[in-house]
């Protein structure tokens, strides 16, 4: 089985889509709990496995994951995911089908990829052992089996034993407010302690004698000298285009956009502005349309520190030629 589908299999239990680069995005799908009225079954909570290959550019979820299992830098692990999917490329094109494990399998129908996931995986392991839970209809057919008459009877006289409980509770509540108001509480106040930002000491202590004078504390105003020659240098940053680089025997591009054809790829560009300088590359069937190049992907992804092409290209990603 392929490395990559174990590092799918472990991100999907913490998130609901992993991004395989230039393949495509694994997206779980939840259903809730609910009723099967005709089978009369309380049907459990699930998880299935999704495949849209519309989704396929590098979000860096997978790349990272497994630069981490493997302790390798962010590079090197994308270059063993680009290889990866290059070879399951490769062997779904000559087999017509490969085999994820537990996600599932793909087929080629035509010119369609089709995903069908595994009919008994276990990517949700909160969901594990719930079952469908049948419903019981013994006493419903033997209230059927009344007469209409009768059950109007029997709805009835539950619906007066209802109100007679409600009006007996209220009228036992109302005897106990009664008794609680007309109850007279006794209280000491000799030995009373009432709460004071003040000591807890008796108030004869704080008795002045005649004549006494009663010194006030000394109040020290501390006045803050303002110097008015004193400038406030404030820096403002600007916004000017973040250099790029653009070399051809770079490894890494940044990509801002994959597109079937080239005729799409120079509309693409048409539409976006002119200094970005944007070029096109054909790889494995694709025409790439990126804005820079560098020897290692933090070299090529300087250009997204500049927050216009960042707005206009958020999701710009860098790949291995």
């Amino acid at each position: 089985m392929f490395k990559v589908a174990c590092h799918i299999e472990y991100l999907l239990q913490r998130t609901d889509c992993v991004v395989v680069p230039g393949f495509g995005a694994f997206i779980l799908q939840h259903s809730e709990a609910r009723f099967d009225s005709n089978a009369r079954k309380f049907i459990p909570p699930s998880a299935t496995v999704a495949f849209n290959p519309e989704i396929n550019h590098n979000d860096g979820l997978l790349v990272s994951s497994v630069a981490r299992a493997s302790s390798i830098p962010y590079e090197t692990a994308a270059r063993e995911v680009f290889d990866e999917v290059e070879t399951m490329k490769a062997q779904l094109n000559a087999d017509r089908h490969i085999d994820l494990g537990r996600l599932g399998s793909f087929n080629i129908e035509g010119e369609n990829k089709i995903f069908t996931p595994c009919r008994h995986n276990h990517i949700l392991h909160v969901h594990d052992g719930l079952s469908a839970l049948e419903v019981s209809t013994v006493e419903m057919r033997a209230d059927a089996e009344l007469p209409v008459s009768d059950r109007r009877h029997k709805r009835a006289a539950i619906l007066r034993l209802d109100h007679a409980i409600r009006v007996a509770a209220s009228i036992v509540i109302i005897v106990l407010i009664g008794l609680i108001c007309s109850t007279p509480a006794s209280i000491d106040d000799r030995n009373m302690t009432l709460a004071s930002v003040y000591p807890s000491t008796p108030a004869t202590e704080y008795i002045e004698e005649p004549g006494a004078i009663i010194s006030e504390p000394d109040i020290t105003l501390f006045i803050a000298e303002v110097n008015e020659t004193q400038e406030v240098n404030e820096s403002k940053g600007d916004n000017k285009p973040t250099e790029f680089r653009s070399e051809e025997s770079d490894p890494y591009i940044l990509v801002v956009g994959s597109f079937d054809s080239m005729s799409q790829a120079k509309r693409f560009i048409s539409s976006k502005p002119d200094k970005f300088k944007l070029s096109i590359i054909e790889s494995d069937g694709r025409y790439r349309v990126y804005a820079a190049t560098g020897q290692s992907v933090a070299q090529a992804t300087v250009l997204l520190q500049n927050e216009e092409f960042a707005s206009i290209f958020s999701s710009a990603w860098p790949c291995h030629k």
